[in-house]
C-alpha cells in the first residue's frame, strides 16, 4: 500500500495524501478484511497483524501483495496502465477452509486533491473546497479552488480535474468523510468502519476526505472471488467500459508488453555475474526510465512537495535513456534547451507547469547541457540535430549548437584570477554552498568538468571541420589544464575546492574532509593530468576512500559545522554529502578505475554497490533492486544503511559505468568503441548492443586472464584492425568477436 497518486504533474495535481512518515495515520491503498470482529489487511500495513504467509512481489510497473491469515488468502495487484489515466487494484480473496465464511472487504485512500503543498501546510483551509460524493455506486471528488502556482490569495479558479473511485462488483457501502470511516481519535490502523464491519455511506463537503468502499463476500469452502477497485481521472475514462475485471486483466497484459519492449531494447548482456546481468538488463533500465520521467520532482520520496525539476538532474537522466530510446532522449534535450538564458546560463531548476525557473548559481549546471548533446551525437550520429532551433527562456532562439556553445562560454567567463572555475553557491555538490559565498571560492571539480566538456567540444568541431573553432577552444582548455596542474595538486591527490579566503578543501592540511573522491575521478576521465598523477590519485582513493559498500565521497567526515564550507558540515557524520558512499560519485570512481585499466578494482567497486549485493546486509533497509542515493558511510552510526532510493542520478551513471567502461562498449562520434576493462577471472562474456540502426552481437573472450587490452577483433568472420567498430546503419545483425590479451 502507501505511495502517492497524481495526474500529469505531482505538485499541482495531487490526488492522494501521502508522506513517508504518515504510515498508520493515513489511509493509503489498504485492503482490509474483517470477519466477526477480527480484522487485518492483505498489505500488513497499517494493522500489523500476524500472518500464516506473506509476500510482496515487485514487477515492472506493478506490485503484488499476497498474504494468508486464518485460512483466508488474499492478494492484490496494483498497477497503472500505460494508456489510461487510472490505477487498478485487482483483489482476490480465497477461502482455504472447508467452512463457509462471511467477510467484509474494505478498500480506501485518503485524498489531497490539487496543490499538495497547500494541502500539507494549510490542511484544514485546503479541505474547505472539497466536494466528495457518490452517484450510482461511483465516488467522485472535485475541488472548487486551485492555487496552481500563483499563491493562495491570487488564485481564482476550480481544480479542473474530476477524480473517481469505482469497482466491480458494485460496493455494498462507501464513505467519503474521513471522520465517518475512521471514527474520532482513530487512525488507519483501527478505523471504526472496519472494526464494526460497516461503512456509513457518508459524503464529504469541506472536510477531510477519503474514498472508501465496503464489499460483502460470502465464500463457500475453497471458493475464490475477485474484486476490482479503480481510481483515476474522469477524462477519457468510461466507467462502464474501463472498470471491469476483464478490462483490467487486458490492461495488465498490455502493461507487461510495454515494459518488455523497453527492457529488451538497446543493450542485453550475459556475464558470469548473475546479479550484474539482472541489474543491467532489467532493474537498472527500469529505474532509469522512472528517473527520466520524475527525477527530483514531487513524485520523489526524497522531495515530496517539491514543485520543480532540477536541471542537472534531468540532463543526467538522458544519459541513462539514450541507448534504449534515443528519440525520447532527443525530445528531452530539446525541451531542457528552453530553460537556458541567452547568456548561456541555465535554470537551476524549473517548473513544467509555469515553464519558468531561477537562474543557476552552481557552476556545473550549464555544462550538463553540452555534455548530454555530445552523448546524443555519439549515440546517434544525428549531426543535423545541431542545427535545429530552440527558444531561450528570456526570448529569442538559437540552434542546439548555439545552446551548447553558449553554455561553455558562460562557464569560461565564470573563472577566478587563477583561471579556475568559480564555485559560487556550489557545484555538483550542492552542500558546498558557502565555499564561494563572497564570489572568490574556486571549484576544482567544475574546472575538471569544464576540461572534459572542452575536450568533447574540440573533438566535435574537428569532426565537423570547424577547425578555427576547435583551435580557439583548445587554447582555453590548455590554459585551464595548466591552472589545475599548477594550483590543485596536493602531492598525492587533487584538492576539492578553495574557499573565498584561498584555503583548500580536501587537502592533507585539513583535519576533516582531507581527501575527496570526485576530483580524483574527474581528473582521470577529464584527461587533464599525466599518467603518474592519474595512478597516484586513484591509489589514494584505494587507500583512503574504499569501504565495505563502495567508495566514500570523502573522509574523514565533518564532525562540527563550518560556516565557511556550508551544509555539508551540518549533516551527521557519514550521511548524505558528509562522507557517505554517495552512489552518484562512486559510479565515477568505477569509470576512472576502468580508464586506468584496473579491471579488478572497477568490478570490485561496481559489485559492492549493486543493490542486490547491498541488500545482503540487514542494515541496508532499502529496496534490493534499485540504487539509493547513498549508503551511510564508515563514520556514520548507521553505517551500511541505504537512503533516498529510486530518484537518483546514480542509476544512469552506474548503468553507463558498467556497460560503457567495464564491459567496454561505448559510442564515439565515428563508431562503437571496444575497450573492455574486466576482472581477470572472467573468461568470457557477451553483449548485444543496438547502435545507429544495426545490432552488434559481441562476444568477448579472455584466454590470458587479463584485465584490459584488446588483442584481436573479428567482424562477421573478417579480421578488423581498429577497436572502433564501423557504423553499418543497415538494419542487420553483425557478429563481433573480441579477444583480449597482450599484442
Amino acid at each position: 500500500g502507501g505511495g502517492y497518486t497524481f495526474w500529469k504533474d505531482p505538485f499541482v495535481n495531487g490526488i492522494t495524501r501521502w508522506g513517508p512518515r504518515l504510515k498508520c495515520a493515513a489511509l493509503g491503498r489498504e485492503v482490509y478484511i474483517s470477519e466477526k470482529g477480527d480484522y487485518w489487511t492483505i498489505n500488513w500495513e497499517p494493522v500489523h497483524k500476524d500472518y500464516d504467509f506473506w509476500e510482496c512481489r515487485v514487477g515492472l510497473g506493478y506490485n503484488i501483495i499476497k498474504s494468508e491469515r486464518n485460512k483466508i488468502e488474499g492478494s492484490v495487484l496494483y498497477f497503472v496502465p500505460p494508456d489510461k489515466d487510472l490505477e487498478y487494484w485487482l483483489i482476490r480473496i480465497k477461502n482455504k477452509s472447508n467452512e463457509a465464511r462471511k467477510l467484509e472487504v474494505f478498500t480506501g485512500v485518503e485524498l489531497s486533491l490539487g496543490n499538495i503543498r497547500s494541502d500539507m501546510l494549510s490542511t484544514e483551509f485546503h479541505e474547505l473546497f472539497n466536494r466528495v460524493y457518490e452517484e450510482e455506486g461511483v465516488l467522485y471528488a472535485e475541488k472548487t479552488f486551485w492555487d496552481r502556482l500563483r499563491g493562495m490569495h491570487s488564485a481564482n479558479e476550480e481544480w479542473p480535474t474530476k477524480v473517481f473511485f469505482a469497482s466491480e462488483p458494485k460496493a455494498n457501502g462507501f464513505d467519503c468523510l474521513r471522520d465517518a470511516f475512521f471514527g474520532e481519535y482513530r487512525l488507519a490502523s483501527n478505523p471504526i468502519a472496519v472494526e464494526e464491519g460497516r461503512c456509513r455511506n457518508s459524503e464529504s463537503e469541506g472536510r477531510s476526505s477519503i474514498f472508501a468502499f465496503q464489499h460483502s463476500l460470502n465464500l463457500k469452502g475453497g471458493e475464490e472471488k475477485e474484486i476490482l477497485v479503480s481510481m483515476g481521472v474522469l477524462k477519457d475514462i468510461l466507467i462502464e467500459r474501463d472498470i471491469r475485471i476483464e478490462a483490467a486483466k487486458e490492461s495488465f497484459f498490455r502493461l507487461k508488453a510495454y515494459w518488455d519492449e523497453i527492457i529488451n531494447e538497446g543493450v542485453i548482456v550475459e556475464t558470469p555475474d548473475k546479479n550484474l546481468n539482472l541489474s543491467v538488463n532489467i532493474w537498472n533500465k527500469y529505474q532509469n526510465r522512472i528517473n527520466f520521467w520524475w527525477y527530483r520532482s514531487a513524485a520523489s520520496y526524497y522531495l515530496f512537495g517539491f514543485d520543480t525539476f532540477g536541471y542537472r538532474d534531468v540532463a543526467q537522466t538522458i544519459i541513462g535513456t539514450l541507448p534504449i530510446d534515443a528519440e525520447l532522449a532527443r525530445e528531452k534535450i530539446k525541451f531542457i534547451a528552453k530553460f537556458q538564458f541567452k547568456d548561456g546560463n541555465t535554470c537551476f531548476s524549473f517548473s513544467q507547469v509555469s515553464m519558468r525557473g531561477a537562474r543557476a548559481d552552481h557552476t556545473d549546471v550549464p555544462l550538463w547541457y553540452p555534455l548530454v548533446v555530445f552523448c546524443y551525437l555519439k549515440e546517434t550520429g544525428d549531426f543535423d540535430f545541431l542545427y535545429e532551433e530552440e527558444d531561450f527562456l528570456d526570448g529569442g532562439k538559437g540552434t542546439i549548437y548555439d545552446h551548447a556553445k553558449l553554455a561553455i562560454n558562460y562557464i569560461l567567463s565564470r573563472r577566478s584570477d587563477r583561471g579556475l572555475v568559480l564555485i559560487e553557491r556550489g557545484d555538483w555538490n550542492d552542500a558546498l554552498d558557502f565555499v564561494g559565498e563572497r564570489g572568490k571560492g574556486e571549484s576544482v571539480m567544475a574546472s575538471q568538468m569544464l576540461c572534459l566538456v572542452l575536450d568533447m567540444w574540440i573533438k566535435l568541431n574537428e569532426f565537423l571541420e570547424f577547425r578555427d573553432v576547435a583551435s580557439q577552444y583548445r587554447k582555453e582548455m590548455e590554459a585551464l589544464r595548466g591552472a589545475i596542474y599548477k594550483h590543485c595538486w596536493d602531492g598525492e591527490w587533487y584538492v576539492r575546492a578553495f574557499k573565498d579566503n584561498g584555503g583548500a578543501i580536501g587537502s592533507k592540511i585539513n583535519e576533516e574532509g582531507k581527501i575527496y573522491l570526485n576530483p580524483q575521478s574527474w581528473a582521470v576521465f577529464s584527461k587533464i593530468i599525466p599518467e603518474d598523477r592519474s595512478n597516484k590519485c586513484m591509489d589514494a582513493v584505494e587507500q583512503y576512500l574504499e569501504s565495505d559498500y563502495g567508495t566514500v565521497l570523502f573522509r574523514p567526515a565533518y564532525s562540527r559545522p563550518d560556516r565557511s564550507i556550508g551544509m555539508i558540515t551540518r549533516f551527521i557524520k557519514g550521511e548524505k554529502e558528509n562522507g557517505a558512499v554517495f552512489m552518484h560519485a562512486s559510479a565515477w570512481s568505477i569509470i576512472a578505475a576502468a580508464l586506468l585499466g584496473r579491471g579488478n578494482k572497477a568490478y570490485e567497486y561496481y559489485k559492492k554497490m549493486l543493490p542486490m549485493n547491498l541488500a545482503s546486509n540487514p542494515s541496508f533497509k532499502t529496496e534490493p533492486y534499485v540504487y539509493p542515493e547513498y549508503v551511510a558511510g564508515p563514520d556514520s552510526p548507521h553505517y551500511g544503511e541505504g537512503s533516498h532510493s529510486w530518484l537518483t542520478g546514480s542509476a544512469a551513471w552506474m548503468w553507463r559505468a558498467c556497460v560503457d567502461y567495464i564491459l567496454g562498449v561505448r559510442p564515439e562520434l565515428d563508431g562503437l568503441k571496444i575497450d573492455p576493462c574486466i576482472p581477470a577471472e572472467w573468461s568470457s562474456y557477451k553483449i548485444k548492443r543496438r547502435f545507429r540502426n544495426a545490432i552488434y552481437d559481441i562476444t568477448v573472450n579472455n584466454p590470458e586472464g587479463v584485465q584490459h587490452g584488446v588483442r584481436e577483433i573479428r567482424i562477421d568472420d573478417e579480421k578488423y584492425e581498429s577497436n572502433i567498430l564501423p557504423v553499418y546503419a543497415d538494419g542487420r545483425i553483425h557478429r563481433v568477436e573480441v579477444i583480449l590479451g597482450r599484442k
